[in-house]
């Protein structure tokens, strides 16, 4: 079975040379990964997939029978020398976001997404909604059918895509494909980040394909864009635009990042595990609270949630802070507002787990302390 995930490269994937570990590359454009991971690895259990069709492939990418030759011989060779059942398998027409149309459940310890895009719509506004979709998609597509026995995902993107601080993000969280929400979506958590090692993918004969869904490599090196480049690289409004794309030519060529996804064990802090504020008030005069001599008392409102939470949620509130006090000038009824923050590094919360969470919380406010506002 595959081990704890330890420090490794997209070429080997922290497993052995020759493991028998199951792999799945998805989305793999003309196979030159899985022919470098072939030389690198010598993996024995490998699913390699194409979204393209056979007939599609041929016609987007002129070299690619020779790549799939290599692997046809490769994986010939290895059932000559193996006994056992096949263990290499070349698909096409494979979609990331539907794994578990095509694989059973908890079957790979690695599941590999080089450089994911998706297609880009004709006049479409907002394309990076689609890439943000994509990675969501695929991380809970592929939670369904990675091990649970030290299973991990990785994907590697381009500089600033995935938006984690480990990476020198010219672009911002806000602009990025925001992949610390779709693993915590996915209830998954980012292990580790690193740069791939384009210059031994290049020596191994990998070329990064797809860029605007042609056969144009763009994992070249070369410095990363600034804040509006790349705006302006896709303009094509007049000469001066067209100038200005001639000379940042160099500037859209970045380097690669390979994340690491794992299943959370309680032991593996996550980075950059998204953070979640809510604001909930309520009125303070419950009829428990009818006394002429009763006061708010803060702590205990404070702990009356975190112990109602139980130690399985109350983990993931960071903080509770008052952030308003109000009082209707009608009908005399005092009202407090609290911020609550929710992070959990070890089980990233996701969106709709975060709001789960805070219904609870107000059901234990309206419970125990007052009418929500």
């Amino acid at each position: 079975g595959g081990g704890k995930y330890f420090s490794s490269s997209i070429l080997d994937l922290g497993l052995s040379e020759g493991t028998k570990d199951a792999i799945l590359v998805v989305g793999d454009g003309d196979f030159s990964y899985s022919r470098a991971l072939m030389t690198s690895l010598n993996p024995r259990n490998l699913v390699t997939t194409s979204f393209d069709t056979f007939q599609e492939l041929k016609e987007k990418y002129a070299h690619v029978e020779e790549i799939l030759n290599d692997l046809k011989a490769w994986k010939e060779k290895k059932e000559k020398e193996d006994e056992e059942e096949e263990r290499i398998k070349i698909m096409h027409g494979i979609d990331a976001r539907r794994l578990e149309d095509t694989f059973q459940k908890n079957t790979f310890h690695r599941i590999v997404f080089m450089f994911p895009q998706s297609p880009p719509r004709k006049h479409a506004r907002n394309q990076i909604q689609h890439h943000r979709a994509l990675l969501s998609d695929f991380l809970v597509s592929a939670r369904k059918v990675l091990s649970e026995d030290g299973g991990a995902i990785m994907i590697s993107l381009l500089q600033g895509q995935g938006g984690t601080t480990v990476e020198n993000n010219p672009r911002g969280h806000s602009n990025s494909w925001y992949l610390n929400l779709a693993a915590a979506n996915a209830s998954l958590l980012i292990s580790d980040v690193q740069k791939v090692d384009r210059e031994k993918l290049h020596l191994l004969g990998y070329v990064s394909r797809g860029y605007m869904n042609g056969a144009r490599e763009f994992l070249v090196g070369g410095d990363p864009p600034k804040d509006d480049d790349e705006s302006n690289m896709m303009s094509n409004k007049g000469k001066k635009n067209n100038n200005k794309k001639k000379k940042r030519k160099k500037k859209q060529q970045k380097e690669g990042w390979m994340h690491t996804i794992l299943i959370p064990d309680g032991k593996t802090r996550g980075l950059d595990s998204p953070e979640w504020y809510y604001d909930n008030s309520f009125w303070n005069d419950n009829q428990q609270h009818a006394a002429a001599n009763y006061t708010f008392d803060e702590e205990k409102f404070k702990a009356t949630i975190l112990e109602v939470l139980g130690n399985e949620h109350s983990a993931s509130l960071v903080s509770i802070e008052h952030f308003d006090s109000y009082r209707d000038v009608k009908t005399g009824r005092g009202a407090l507002g609290y911020r609550f923050k929710y992070h959990n590094p070890y089980y990233p919360l996701g969106k709709e787990a975060s709001l789960k969470l805070n219904e609870k919380v107000r059901t234990i406010i309206s419970d125990n302390f007052g009418e929500l506002r």
